[in-house]
């Protein structure tokens, strides 16, 4: 029988794409998952959205607040009529009180997962992303060819650009940091569909072995946003587990759908440059410098002195200078952001320290 994979898809504020998103797994060759939909404390409508359109297209439907997903016997006695194989099992809708994150979010969707006491995959799978009929056929495929592999990702395509790669992955994560893959933004090619070793999977699409949660544990709800799975990737090879990339394995990604990234072109030197705006800043300015810092010293402690002292410094320049020469909106929040981000990150003030939701509506 083939492996039973929970495909685990996070909502905040964006009901149509996790049901889209839904719409192409129902049509995947791979008949033996479990879609659940983590509703990360919406502050809208979208649970009420999500149980209406699942209705609307005839789909089973089992709700539960956070509390009651983790809670084994309660699902054993909830879903025992209910209970069914492959793709007929009704979708498990959770609602979570409170939103403290990226990983937080999925981590609820996997304790359901192994409350469930089947599991063997784990399919942490973007919602703002439509998959292909082999998409998870091949990733699993994969994984249980290779038993040395932890964590299969997938290759991520623009959604408006479907012949131009996001990512395949990231190489360059280690002590100095963490950068840009290798393969992103290139056009896609029949080269690169073998299998490729990477030092991070993209968390838009990570399938992961339930035997390596058992041994390292779930995402460190620490980062609330950002960086989350390079940490998550790291544990995973020190403890022996190989990252790799199932080219074959395509999905098409809106990008931006679960942190309602918004960019804005500006004008430089003649050239147009793409900037992201205030509110999405809290991102790129604060969260990502915040989440790398407590990743090298989590991951890298021997040289993470050698960081703060040659190569933050370095990369914190960069960024204050890119502010006054491509920003020309709100320079002072942007700066307080990147300061915020770096005192914070040295000091181990982690977790949700700035709401996104809270930051948005201040310059909205």
């Amino acid at each position: 029988m083939k492996p039973k994979v929970y495909i685990i898809l996070l909502n905040f504020n964006s009901w149509k794409d996790p049901v889209d998103c839904l719409e192409s797994i129902g049509k995947n060759g791979y008949d033996n998952y479990q879609a659940v939909i983590v509703d990360n404390c919406s502050t809208n409508d979208s649970v009420e959205r999500i149980l209406e359109s699942l209705k609307l297209r005839k789909l089973d439907v089992i709700y539960y607040e956070r509390a009651d997903s983790e809670n084994a016997a309660l699902v054993k006695i909830r879903e025992k009529k209910s209970r069914k194989t492959g793709r007929n099992q009704p979708v498990i809708l959770i609602h979570s009180d409170v939103n403290n994150g990226f990983s937080a979010g999925n981590n609820i969707g996997m304790r359901y997962g192994i409350a469930r006491g089947d599991s063997e995959h784990f399919w942490i799978l973007n919602s703002d992303t439509l998959i292909f009929r082999d998409t998870l056929g091949l990733m699993v495929e994969l994984a249980q060819r290779d038993p040395s592999s932890g964590i299969i990702g997938s290759k991520l395509l623009f959604y408006h650009e479907p012949e131009r790669i996001q990512t395949l992955g990231n190489d360059n994560v280690g002590w100095k940091g963490i950068g840009n893959g290798s393969y992103d933004g290139m056009p896609d090619s029949e080269r690169l569909n073998g299998v490729l070793e990477m030092k991070s999977i993209i968390g838009a699409s990570m399938l992961v072995k339930r035997a390596l949660i058992d041994d390292i544990g779930m995402m460190d709800e620490n980062y609330f946003m950002y960086h989350e799975e390079s940490d998550w990737c790291a544990r995973a090879m020190k403890a022996g587990y190989r990252l790799l990339v199932e080219c074959r394995s395509r999905i098409l990604h809106k990008e931006g759908g679960s942190t309602g990234r918004i960019r804005t072109v500006k004008s430089f030197m003649g050239r147009r440059v793409s900037r992201t705006t205030i509110s999405d800043f809290l991102i790129w300015g604060y969260y990502s410098l915040r989440n790398e810092i407590y990743f090298v010293k989590k991951n890298h402690r021997s040289k993470y002195p050698l960081y703060c002292l040659a190569v933050l410094p370095k990369k914190f320049f960069i960024k204050t200078a890119s502010i006054f020469l491509f920003n020309d909106d709100r320079k002072a929040s942007r700066l307080y952001l990147m300061f915020r981000g770096l005192l914070d990150g040295l000091f181990g003030r982690m977790g949700k320290t700035i709401d996104p939701a809270e930051w948005r509506r201040r310059f909205s």
